[in-house]
């Protein structure tokens, strides 16, 4: 038979299965978090293959669905988080979930460009405006599996096109990353030459002086 716990007893197991929960909320989203592919990650370049029509994804839909929740992204794509197959979640008008299975750019406003300043969850830090065309027309299946065609603008259509590239193994944000290390890594090697050089004038100097 349970014992009824009153006063400050009730108030501490309150507090301490709050607690409980907020760890148990915490643990498991970094777990989910970790799912996230990052950097060099092989699958990242991996071109993602068609979904066949009596394909169960649930279990996939599912996992991208939570871990887009917590990233607090605005999409991902299916190969972000380790499955190589052409599923995107996005969050259309920055609030409402959407999938796109099997998606594909029908058609794009080739005159009309827009300049976007783009994350990504694979390569967090890198930040970089993006050219990116203004209205895409897309052809996919939605988590019932129904077929639809649509055209999306701006915000919308951002977001399709970054994650779509996701899809064939490219990512701009992932050429941008490269640069960068390359060029860090010219920096790094002439600032190393120029206190060898500096090195090498001041033994020089230290003989013509008479040191040794």
């Amino acid at each position: 038979m349970s014992k009824k716990l009153k006063g400050k007893n009730r108030n501490k197991n309150r507090k301490k299965m709050r607690l409980n929960n907020f760890h148990n909320k915490e643990s498991y989203k970094k777990k989910l978090l970790n799912k996230i592919l990052k950097w060099d990650d092989p699958v990242l370049k991996s071109k993602c293959s068609i979904v066949a029509k009596d394909e169960n994804i649930e279990n996939i839909l599912k996992d991208m669905g939570r871990i887009l929740y917590y990233s607090n992204g605005a999409g991902i794509a299916a190969n972000q988080i380790g499955v190589i197959k052409r599923i995107i979640l996005v969050l259309i008008d920055k609030k409402k979930p959407t999938f796109l299975v099997n998606p594909e750019i029908v058609s794009k406003s080739e005159d009309e460009l827009i300049d976007s300043r783009e994350s990504c969850l694979s390569y967090p830090g890198i930040i970089s405006v993006i050219k990116r065309y203004k209205k895409v027309e897309i052809k996919y299946e939605d988590e019932n599996r129904e077929l639809y065609q649509k055209t999306f603008e701006n915000f919308n259509s951002i977001v399709i096109q970054h994650e779509i590239s996701h899809l064939s193994g490219e990512c701009d944000l992932y050429r941008i990353w490269k640069e960068r290390i390359e060029e860090n890594n010219k920096k790094s090697s002439l600032s190393a030459a120029k206190i060898e050089n500096n090195e090498n004038i001041k033994n020089i100097e230290e003989i013509k002086n008479g040191s040794t």
